[in-house]
């Protein structure tokens, strides 16, 4: 009877302990499938985690890439995209740009044979109308510019190697000034454009000292007058011609350009104006800076200075082009130009000079609470060759030297009014027809963007 008690005894607690723990082994098995789950769920989400960050990378990669394009785009249009205009209308890679200039001046010492009085005062204007089409799924643009223009200037009633009012275009009418196809290749690592086009906006740029519309006026502060760009007509350097721009490493890019040198579609390739460029783009102590370095070769029929006789003379020059920012507000730039200084050219007094350089700064009005605002300053000369002293044995053949100031005041989102002063000692070498006094000009101009 104990045996048997004892016999039911074992068995309760048998029963006793499969109830207790076969419930937690039940227990630990869905435990260890949950985790199993889990291990699982969480390995697909590091994958996706994987892939998520590969598509971000990806992406970040493409927008570094179509900012690159934006800049380069950018830079190579140089002045003829106003940098301070915005866009009439922008709809689906199609833009339309309008903007007006308007400049008056006036001097107490003109010096020019037109001049005519003791004081004068003239006044020009232009207005620059751009369509730029861009075809993002084949990676290219078209561009037409469209220019109107009035009045010769002030510069008409003065004689100097380099002029004071680089807008004024001597037009009187209407004139398609470019009109050129541009496309990409190998990742948009090299950019060429076929067309008329403006060679200097592709070279000798300058972020403070390159466009007449917002910044200075003077030429010797718009470009580098040494530089014989095509132009035998009236309204600037547009010619026909051929352009490449590559950039083989982050901040380097190398261009090079053909162009019909005398503008008259005719005979292309006989008189060819030629010019190569590398920039650098570094960033010093976390600012921008530029540095451009070219040189030009010009077909064009050139006049020897002591063989009057000899006609036939190519012209050949080189230049640098600096600008620097200095934190938020400040930013300078140095231009320096030579050219060939045996021969000269009929068609421009800046012919006669072989040297050129020019420096300032443009400081942001930040400084004053005037962010939009701002103010230039420069200096720079013009020098006649050696050459040209001992073809003119009578002259001063002095270095013309420009000084100027301008303060632009963004009066509204689309218009800007900007005071500008210059002063030029020793106007044409001192040897100016009318008069060698020095020249002061007080002007303003005015800038609408529609």
């Amino acid at each position: 009877m104990e045996s048997k008690n004892g016999r039911l005894v074992v068995c309760g607690i048998m029963l006793i302990v499969w109830a207790a723990f076969g419930q937690n082994i039940e227990t630990l098995k869905a435990i260890i499938k949950l985790q199993s789950k889990a291990d699982s769920l969480e390995k697909k989400l590091s994958q996706q985690d994987s892939l998520i960050q590969a598509q971000g990378d990806k992406i970040a990669e493409e927008a570094k890439r179509a900012s690159q394009l934006d800049s380069a785009l950018v830079d190579m249009s140089g002045r003829l995209h106003r940098q301070y205009g915005l866009p009439a209308i922008a709809d689906q890679g199609f833009t339309i740009g309008v903007g007006a200039t308007m400049v008056l001046q006036g001097t107490n010492a003109p010096n020019g044979v037109s001049a005519g009085d003791e004081r004068v005062a003239d006044a020009s204007f232009s207005t620059d109308v751009t369509f730029e089409k861009k075809f993002t799924s084949f990676g290219s643009r078209a561009f037409l510019h469209c220019e109107a223009a009035g009045g010769k200037g002030l510069d008409s009633k003065l004689q100097l190697f380099s002029s004071v009012n680089f807008d004024a275009l001597g037009l009187q009418t209407v004139q398609i000034s470019e009109a050129w196809y541009e496309q990409t290749f190998v990742n948009d690592k090299i950019i060429g454009a076929i067309g008329l086009m403006d060679p200097s906006a592709y070279f000798d740029g300058n972020k403070a000292a390159n466009d007449e519309t917002v910044q200075f006026l003077s030429k010797l502060f718009v470009i580098n007058p040494t530089i014989e760009y095509p132009s035998s007509v009236p309204g600037g350097f547009y010619a026909p011609g051929i352009m490449l721009k590559a950039d083989p490493l982050e901040g380097i890019s190398i261009t090079g350009a053909l162009f019909d040198a005398n503008q008259d579609w005719e005979r292309i390739g006989d008189n060819l104006f030629s010019i190569g460029q590398i920039a650098f783009s570094p960033k010093i102590m976390g600012a921008q800076g530029n540095f451009r370095f070219y040189g030009w070769y010009n077909q064009m029929p050139h006049v020897q200075w002591n063989k009057p006789v000899d006609t036939n003379e190519n012209a050949y020059g080189c230049g640098a082009s600096f600008d620097q920012r200095f934190g938020e507000i400040l930013t300078s730039f140095v231009r320096f130009g030579w050219r060939s200084p045996d021969v000269y050219s009929l068609r421009d007094a800046a012919g006669y000079c072989n040297l050129s350089w020019s420096a300032g700064v443009q400081i942001e009005g930040k400084l004053w609470r005037r962010g939009q605002d701002a103010v230039g300053c420069a200096v720079g000369q013009v020098v006649p060759s050696d050459e040209y002293r001992k073809a003119n044995p009578g002259l001063n053949a002095k270095a013309e030297t420009h000084c100027e100031l301008y303060y632009r005041i963004q009066c509204f989102d689309k218009m800007s009014i900007s005071p500008d002063v210059q002063y030029i000692l020793n106007p044409f070498g001192a040897d100016a027809l009318l008069s060698a006094k020095n020249v002061p000009i007080i002007g303003v101009r005015s800038q609408v963007d529609f």
